[in-house]
């Protein structure tokens, strides 16, 4: 399809998207243009004629919004703007976008760190009960609840903050690789002119360029999950024991009239005051396993709490490597690479340009020009396929989590599904189909959403393994296509020798300027090939605090037999507080009332045993939690100041840089101007002596580019 046709289609489907407010990722463009019979894969070219089409339309507004990277983060026009304006050689525009995605990721890095550091931080905006919520001993459960909610927003926020921070690090990661492409082409296109001339004296190495793809990254979906299902518990155990408790408070509540009614044939003594003593005792009773309850649930807010703990030092410290990935980049590798990109040129091609153009003529120079044609495609494909592979990590990862989440739910899934009314056959359903419809809308209301959502989860699985399939074969296919223009560059480099018979004069003319021209391509090579530090390359680790956070053996056995004597002498004085109860009211003793606040009297004070054994069980707990703490603390100090450290380095080598730059920018002639790239390449200047160029020129010596 011609590309107008293409931009029709593409605005068309982005004014019907709009009009739904609706967006689609690359993947899924790629899939309903492909059932539109317009042939496209989900690559950088689709990604290209997006942004083609969006600056057709003089940058419609419909387009920009969409369509999204596959990561569904960023606008597909936003994404492939740096790759546009690099291969539009709209150099200022380019740096302009660079210094714009370095300025967001900073921001978002501080974000994130903000988001950390409160995470614990709780504002309960609202009151939890009343007094009827005090009567009833559900005010504390209420406010466990709310706590845990508003933990888990923070812990939102949190995740939130740090992936919006990854993915910023990932664009400043994405910048410099295709800085370095660009870069890579150039140091290609001249090395190729400088071998046409010396043959086989002179050879490209191709660099080392780093593998960026080797960058872990912190799984906090993950994380997130497992911290939610302890939520989860929490909040549903919250819920059911605020209904158990306000229900028994009720009960209570309800017997007093029974009492009542039954007290007024027996006296005062044995019958009003035994009922008031009762009812007294039965709400002390209640309100003992309200307390109890709330304990329990104190304990497992502790839990949750704890988890967050660990999860924000996890997060913290992995965030303190992105922050230096960040700097490195921001400080460092895209200055040199946007300088070397912007300003090379002028001096490579001034040394050599001239130079070429007296003896590339005829047959040779449309050689050339072929020969720049592969290494343009070359550059297309290196981007190409280093898409391709970010995507398939994209792809790879969705694998797993939604794999995870569908083992996690199968069990669910077939209880639910096997609950589905079956549909009766013709002649039943004329007699119960009524019957079948009320109860397929009851299993739809009860399980249709699991089902529903499970079932959606098995279709994405499905499309997610297709996508990675498609991204697979598309590397293979793209490198097999690599390879052969790799051939056939070194073809078209031997006709060019073969050719191109560079007579001695020509030689000499560019020996005059070969150290300089080696020493600025060796300067770019440097620069292509900077690298991050192993460091930085896993998830930053944390220390286990099982067992530090213990408490002392000989503390923890002298606290629990004390508080287990406790719990004895109040379980064993039921009986005595009855008795004390009885003869304060003189109630006596041998009555159903005596009987009965006797009875009450013993489940008060059991109950008053088991509440203060739940209570020191909170303590030690609470104890060792604060220990855990302390652990996770100490350890976020002895990481911050690697940090500061490392950070320090990084604004040392920066400054540096900043002076070379400065000499760059202000170079009133092409020799200060070579000198100043070759000092932000940070390589020493080029080591060749006159002996070397003399062994090349007798063709006993081979110069490595």
């Amino acid at each position: 399809m011609e590309q107008i046709k293409f931009y029709e289609v593409i605005k068309k489907h982005a004014d019907e998207l709009a009009g739904q407010k609706s967006t689609l990722t690359r993947a899924d463009l790629a899939y309903d243009l492909n059932s539109q019979g317009c042939q496209c894969t989900d690559d950088m070219h689709l990604s290209e004629m997006v942004y083609r089409a969006y600056i057709h339309y003089n940058r419609d507004n419909n387009i920009y919004k969409s369509f999204l990277s596959n990561e569904g983060a960023i606008s597909l026009v936003e994404q492939y703007k740096l790759n546009a304006h690099l291969d539009d050689n709209q150099l200022n525009d380019a740096l302009t976008l660079l210094e714009k995605d370095l300025s967001v990721a900073k921001a978002e890095l501080n974000e994130a760190e903000k988001s950390i550091d409160t995470v614990l931080q709780l504002e309960i905006l609202k009151a939890a009960g009343g007094v009827l919520k005090e009567l009833e001993g559900t005010q504390q459960l209420n406010e466990i609840k709310e706590k845990g909610a508003a933990l888990m927003q923070n812990y939102g926020k949190m995740i939130n903050s740090y992936q919006s921070a990854e993915m910023q690090v990932k664009t400043d990661i994405k910048d410099f690789v295709d800085l370095r492409g660009n870069i890579n082409f150039t140091l290609r296109k001249y090395a190729g002119a400088l071998i046409d001339i010396f043959g086989d004296s002179i050879k490209m190495v191709d660099p080392n360029l780093f593998d960026f793809d080797r960058v872990k990254w912190l799984d906090v979906k993950a994380m997130q999950s497992q911290t939610e299902l302890q939520f989860n518990q929490l909040d549903q155990n919250c819920t059911l024991l605020v209904n158990e408790v306000a229900d028994h408070f009720n009960k209570t509540l309800n017997q007093l009239p029974v009492w009542m009614n039954s007290s007024k044939v027996l006296g005062p003594k044995n019958g009003i005051y035994g009922t008031l003593v009762v009812g007294a005792i039965s709400y002390l009773n209640h309100f003992m396993q309200a307390q109890d309850k709330s304990i329990r649930m104190e304990r497992e807010l502790l839990k949750l709490k704890e988890s967050i703990i660990k999860d924000r030092t996890q997060v913290k410290s992995d965030l303190y490597r992105l922050a230096k990935i960040h700097k490195t980049l921001n400080d460092l590798y895209i200055p040199k690479a946007s300088a070397y990109l912007r300003l090379s040129e002028e001096v490579l091609s001034a040394d050599l340009n001239e130079l070429m153009n007296s003896f590339y003529n005829g047959e040779c120079e449309q050689l050339k020009r072929e020969r720049d044609e592969i290494l343009n495609c070359m550059k297309e494909l290196e981007r190409s396929i280093n898409d391709h592979n970010d995507n398939l990590a994209l792809f790879n990862g969705q694998m797993k989590d939604w794999s995870g989440l569908l083992d996690s739910q199968k069990s669910n899934y077939e209880e639910a599904k096997s609950k589905k009314p079956e549909e009766p056959n013709f002649i039943s359903k004329i007699f119960t189909g009524e019957k079948y419809k009320r109860k397929l809308h009851e299993w739809m209301v009860t399980n249709g959403e699991l089902v529903g959502a499970y079932e959606e989860m098995l279709v994405d699985v499905e499309l997610t393994k297709e996508n990675i399939a498609t991204h697979k074969d598309q590397i293979e296919k793209e490198k097999v296509e690599y390879e052969s223009l790799s051939k056939k560059l070194k073809e078209l480099n031997a006709k060019i020798a073969q050719k191109l018979s560079a007579t001695p004069e020509h030689k000499l003319a560019v020996l005059k300027k070969l150290k300089d021209l080696l020493s600025l391509l060796h300067a770019g090579k440097n620069v292509v090939e900077s690298r991050l530090d192993d460091s930085l390359l896993e998830v930053a680790q944390i220390p286990n605090p099982e067992q530090a956070n213990k408490l002392p053996q000989e503390i923890l056995a002298k606290y629990e037999g004390f508080c287990n004597k406790i719990v004895n002498e109040i379980r064993a004085g039921g009986t005595e507080v009855a008795d004390d109860l009885l003869k304060e009211f003189g109630i006596e003793k041998e009555s159903e009332t005596a009987q009965k606040v006797t009875e009450t009297s013993q489940q008060v004070m059991s109950k008053v045993a088991d509440l203060l054994q739940n209570a020191s069980y909170l303590q030690s707990e609470q104890m060792r939690s604060q220990l855990t703490e302390e652990v996770y603390r100490k350890e976020l100090e002895k990481l911050q100041e690697e940090f500061k450290k490392s950070m320090d380095c990084i604004s040392d080598q920066s400054k540096v840089l900043l002076e070379a730059l400065q000499k760059a920018n202000t170079a009133t002639n092409k020799s200060d101007l070579r000198q100043a790239l070759i000092e932000i390449s940070g390589q020493s200047d080029f080591q060749l002596s006159e002996s070397d160029f003399d062994a090349m020129l007798r063709g006993e010596k081979t110069i490595e580019i």
